[in-house]
């Protein structure tokens, strides 16, 4: 009680300012509730992005990526098709915190892969493929960033990979 009188406060402002305190913690698991761990409230990826390949680098034919809560975590799904019906479906469930996280594919099996995903921001996220077949492995990096109006999904090459996909940009429609 010294304390407060000696910094100029009185009894009343010294119970409006316990009051407050307790607000300000008795509201914090309440706010945690709402926002699952690992996830923001602007998470702005969050959806389906259709593949534009009038405006993506040559090569694909079509292609979606699909970013979507799954209890504390993300699915991410990306499917994409080449010329020849090369291509297919990849998704993997990750805390987008850098971990490792296996990857399911419906298509070339014998590749392993586990994608290490990273939230940069809420408009933005890496995904590092490291993957391995037949004795031998690698690692793409590709970083994820959603345009300042929301409209669209760019996916550019930060790393590794083949070298005639190292300049490669993807850039996908939010779906309706």
């Amino acid at each position: 009680m010294i304390i407060w009188l000696r910094m100029g406060l009185s009894h009343n402002t010294m119970g409006k300012l316990k009051f407050a305190a307790s607000a300000v913690l008795l509201s914090i698991p309440t706010i945690a509730q709402q926002i699952p761990s690992g996830r923001t409230a602007t998470d702005l990826f969050i959806g389906r992005w259709n593949l534009d390949i009038d405006k993506s680098s040559p090569g694909p034919t079509g292609g979606a990526i699909t970013i979507e809560p799954e209890g504390k975590k993300y699915k991410i799904t990306l499917k994409v098709s080449y010329p020849g019906k090369f291509g297919g479906t990849s998704w993997t469930v990750s805390d987008m915190k850098g971990w490792g996280s296996p990857v399911t594919r419906d298509f070339n099996q014998a590749i392993e892969e586990e994608w290490h995903v990273r939230r940069e921001a809420a408009d933005s996220f890496i995904i590092t493929a490291v993957f391995r077949a037949a004795g031998a492995g690698g690692q793409i990096e590709w970083r994820y960033t959603v345009s300042p109006d929301g409209q669209t999904l760019t996916r550019r090459v930060v790393s590794g990979g083949p070298s005639d996909h190292r300049n490669q940009v993807f850039i996908f429609d939010k779906a309706p």
